[in-house]
């Protein structure tokens, strides 16, 4: 049975090129992945910087390319974005179950045809209130 070397005499034996007793190529890939790392979150940072300076400035956002859709999926998920304004802006919200089938009314009608039409038809009417206020710029 053999016995192990002390500690000072395995100090020396370490390979050539080693860095604190790790291989020369850990040494590397520490150092790659580091710096792929800083260049990626420091590209998302530009990427932010130049979106707020230069992209996202009114008049000149309705061009980006698919900006429009986005703030069409946004709205269907939040609801409608009024406009920036020092006051609330009211949104009034009425659904009315009817015993009118589906398709019957004809596309087009204005508030008060429609208003109209379901006279004598409602069965359960709701309203909902809600205000919104954007903040502004």
């Amino acid at each position: 049975m053999t016995t192990p070397a002390p500690i000072e005499a395995r100090a020396g034996s370490l390979p050539a090129g080693d860095f604190l007793g790790h291989p020369r190529g850990l040494t590397f890939l520490f150092a790659t992945e580091m710096w792929e790392r800083f260049s990626y979150y420091g590209m998302r940072a530009l990427l932010v910087l130049y979106m707020v300076k230069y992209l996202l400035l009114p008049g000149h956002i309705e061009s980006v390319m698919g900006f429009g859709a986005l703030r069409r999926m946004l709205e269907f998920l939040f609801g409608l974005c009024g406009p920036a304004a020092d006051s609330p802006h009211h949104y009034v919200i009425t659904l009315v179950a009817t015993d009118i089938a589906p398709g019957q009314l004809p596309p087009g009608l204005t508030r008060e045809e429609l208003l109209q039409k379901l006279r004598g038809h409602a069965l359960a009417p709701a309203t909902i209130v809600g205000k919104y206020m954007r903040p502004g710029p």
